[in-house]
């Protein structure tokens, strides 16, 4: 019934009297495999950046795990100007290594950011990622979940460059202008009492600094515990992230996973809309929210793909990894992982959807990778069972012609390989 409404709503958008249905459609190319030299070891948790000049320049972050040894993980590096025809490898001399994050900035350079065992690194490359500096900046241990965005706006801070953690228990704000000044913490504070998880950041087209993070477990006398419901909130910053807006309530609809906030960084009439992104294994089902008014409000959790409840499966359909990107137009592009369709439940696909109207319908799903990548057969190893899906995070971003890009990790060969694909997404055929 929920489809076949969808699709009404879609008939009266399009439909003429007397003119032939022009239909939003969703065009995908040719997935391709991004041969990296080391067919032995595992990439996972991608992570994806494009240059917001020049679509054919693009970095990619990954972990690189030998999943004979649980120790022996690393960050690494890809870049591509190309258009990803080929990609130039570097790896990260920094043992036990995770969260990969980079970011492409509107000059062309490029960071990277690796969380250490010991600390967190960000690193600076002039040249847009053919090569690293040598001496990153060191921003101290106790971090998790770092994030990158950069400031594109026209406000006060425009070009500055955000790094949002979760240091100890606090919310952790770093910045490095747009000079040649390195990062500088520049704001630290406890959200509540409970325990958090930061996740990624936006910025208003008037400069606004929006940072986002969940609560997921209590503190109590009896340890710590899971929460029934995880909690998200938004805080807002208008003096480039040196003081926050008191929290600003989300939803209680999401799981455990790595939610995702976005924006709408284009000029269309859906500009500077926020957007939540999550997933429930509890409910079985992938939550998409969105607010008019830069997060105060927000509209109840939309399912954009919900799952058989009845069905037993060797395990639950994994579907906590979904993530989101916002092109030149306005249109919300959507991957994740889905179980679903291989029974038992052992080998999972990628699927893309979309949305054209702000977030309040979306396309029918459609399957990006055409083989079943089954992360507990084969050579993955601890790695396969530390990230099913592939990773907490994929990679998706918009090129500059409007273009999706997706970069997943695959273990269609038996272990965690790197693939890519282009999505198309037509407003009117």
């Amino acid at each position: 019934m929920k489809k076949i409404l969808i699709l009404l709503s879609y008939l009266y958008a399009y439909l003429l009297p007397g003119q032939k249905a022009q239909l939003p459609s969703i065009m995908v190319g040719q997935e391709k495999y991004i041969d990296l030299g080391y067919p032995d070891l595992a990439f996972v948790e991608s992570q994806l950046s494009i240059d917001p000049n020049d679509p054919k320049h693009m970095l990619a972050g990954a972990i690189m795990v030998d999943p004979t040894r649980t120790d022996d993980y690393w960050n690494v590096a890809l870049t591509t100007f190309d258009g990803g025809v080929t990609w130039k490898f570097h790896k990260f001399e920094i043992p036990q290594a995770a969260d990969p994050w980079g970011l492409i900035m509107e000059n062309g350079e490029a960071l990277f950011s690796v969380l250490g065992f010991d600390s967190l690194l960000v690193y600076h490359s002039v040249d847009g990622g053919k090569t690293w500096g040598k001496a990153p900046i060191n921003l101290g241990v106790g971090h998790d979940h770092q994030v990158l965005v950069e400031d594109r706006s026209n406000g006060p801070y425009k070009n500055s460059v955000y790094l949002t953690s979760i240091k100890g228990n606090d919310i952790y704000i770093a910045r490095k202008d747009s000079t040649n000044k390195p990062f500088q913490g520049i704001s630290q504070f406890k959200a509540n009492n409970l325990n958090t998880n930061t996740l990624t950041p936006v910025v208003l087209s008037d400069g606004t600094l929006i940072a986002s993070y969940i609560n997921f477990q209590r503190y109590g006398t009896d340890g710590a515990q899971w929460l029934q419901n995880e909690l998200a909130w938004i805080v807002k910053s208008n003096d480039g992230g040196r003081t926050f807006s008191p929290p600003l309530f989300v939803s209680e609809a999401c799981g455990k996973g790595f939610d995702q906030l976005g924006v709408d960084a284009s000029d269309s009439k859906y500009k500077d809309r926020l957007y939540w992104l999550c997933a429930t294994p509890k409910d079985r089902a992938i939550y998409f929210h969105y607010s008019t008014d830069s997060g105060n409000k927000w509209s109840q959790p939309f399912p954009i793909r919900t799952f058989n409840q009845d069905t037993t499966y060797e395990r639950p359909v994994f579907n906590n990894a979904p993530m989101m990107a916002v092109n030149k137009e306005g249109i919300i592009g959507i991957i994740w992982q889905e179980r679903e369709q291989h029974p038992p439940s052992k080998c999972q696909y990628l699927y893309f959807t979309a949305s054209v109207d702000g977030g309040q319908t979306f396309l029918p799903p459609v399957k990006i990778s055409q083989k079943p990548s089954c992360p507990l057969d084969g050579k993955n190893g601890w790695a396969g069972i530390r990230w099913k899906p592939g990773g907490d995070y994929q990679g998706l971003a918009t090129t500059a012609n409007g273009n999706f890009l997706a970069l997943w990790s695959d273990s269609r060969s038996g272990i965690f390989q790197l693939y890519q694909a282009e999505i198309k997404v037509s407003a009117r055929n």
